[in-house]
């Protein structure tokens, strides 16, 4: 899981550089395209650091004796 986190930072990296690239190009469907990438990697990074934060997976936590 930690290589796709990483994998995933460096491709919304990637899509900043590209936006940087592309406006001052003068490209703005580029810019847009890449925009959308960041936008997707943004929330793949959240939905994985959410699921690592996310302390009800533990199984140390689960009670037993509940029935």
């Amino acid at each position: 899981m930690t290589a796709l986190l990483l994998g995933v930072t460096l491709l919304a990296v990637g899509g900043v550089v590209v936006i940087a690239l592309a406006v001052t190009s003068g490209s703005v469907a580029a810019a847009l395209v890449a925009l959308a990438f960041v936008i997707a990697a943004a929330a793949l990074i959240n939905a994985r650091v959410a699921r690592l934060l996310d302390d009800s997976s533990d199984p140390e936590d689960v009670d037993v004796d509940a029935r």
